[in-house]
C-alpha cells in the first residue's frame, strides 16, 4: 500500500493496524521543473499557485503592503493559475492592490514559471492549513531553490523545519525578510537545502521508487 506522506501512512496504521509491513511512502511529483537563470537571484518575493478564494492570497498582498509602508525595497510577484469561475475574484484581488508593488503574472506555461522561481530569492506560501509535502506549490518553489517562508499545521513534516521559515502572519513573515535579505552566504545555503530536500519529488525519484516497489513485489528485477 502506497502513500504519499508520513501523516498519511500513520493515521492509516493507527486505524488499520494490520497493514503494517506491508506500507510504503512515495512522495507526488512536481510538475515545475528546475528553471534556468543567467544571473543571480532577485531581490523579489513571490507568490505561486492557483488563484482561488481561500488560498490566503491576501495574506500575500498584505506582506507587500507592509513592506510598501515600510520603505522596503522589495518586488513582489503573484504567480498563478486562474481558475475560470474565479475571474471575479481575481479581478477583485487586483483592483484592491493597484497602489502596491505587485506584478501579476497569469496562466505562464511550466517552463516560464520555473524560471521566474528560479530567479526569485523569497517565496511567501500561507496555506490555510499549512506546509505539507502534498502542496505541490511548495514542491515547485523548493527544487527551484527559493527561501520559502510558510506556516505551519498538522500536515506539515518535521523534515521541513531546517528548511523552510514559519511565520504566523504576513507581519512576521514581513520580520523574516528583513533579517534575511542582506544575508547573501545564508540565503544560498538556505537555498541549496531546498534544492536538496526537493530531489525526493523529482519524477525521476518517483518512477525510480515505483520500480523498486514492483520488483521486490515480484521477487526481483529481471
Amino acid at each position: 500500500m502506497i502513500f504519499t506522506t508520513e501523516f498519511e501512512k500513520n493515521y492509516a496504521e493507527k486505524h488499520a493496524p494490520w497493514i503494517k509491513g506491508r506500507t510504503t511512502i512515495i512522495p507526488i511529483g512536481s510538475n515545475i521543473p528546475r528553471g534556468k537563470r543567467t544571473r543571480g537571484r532577485k531581490k523579489q518575493v513571490v507568490h505561486f499557485g492557483l488563484i482561488y478564494p481561500k488560498k490566503n492570497i491576501e495574506d500575500f498582498i498584505k506582506l507587500a503592503e507592509l513592506a510598501y509602508n515600510t520603505g522596503l525595497k522589495i518586488e513582489f510577484k503573484i504567480v498563478g493559475k486562474l481558475v475560470d469561475k474565479a475571474q471575479a475574484y481575481y479581478a477583485n484581488l487586483k483592483e484592491n492592490c493597484n497602489d502596491l508593488p505587485i506584478e501579476w503574472l497569469i496562466n505562464l506555461s511550466d517552463v516560464d514559471v520555473a524560471n521566474i522561481l528560479a530567479e526569485s530569492t523569497f517565496a511567501y506560501l500561507p496555506f490555510p492549513d499549512g506546509a505539507s509535502e502534498r502542496r505541490a506549490s511548495l514542491l515547485a518553489v523548493l527544487s527551484n531553490g527559493v527561501v520559502t517562508i510558510t506556516n505551519e499545521g498538522k500536515f506539515t513534516p518535521i523534515s521541513l523545519n531546517s528548511i523552510v521559515k514559519f511565520a504566523k502572519t504576513p507581519e512576521e513573515a514581513l520580520q523574516i525578510i528583513k533579517n534575511l535579505v542582506s544575508n547573501d552566504v545564508y540565503l544560498q545555503t538556505l537555498s541549496e537545502k531546498s534544492k536538496e530536500y526537493a530531489k525526493k519529488f523529482s519524477w525521476q525519484y518517483v518512477v525510480k521508487k515505483h520500480i523498486e516497489i514492483y520488483e521486490e513485489a515480484c521477487g526481483g528485477s529481471k
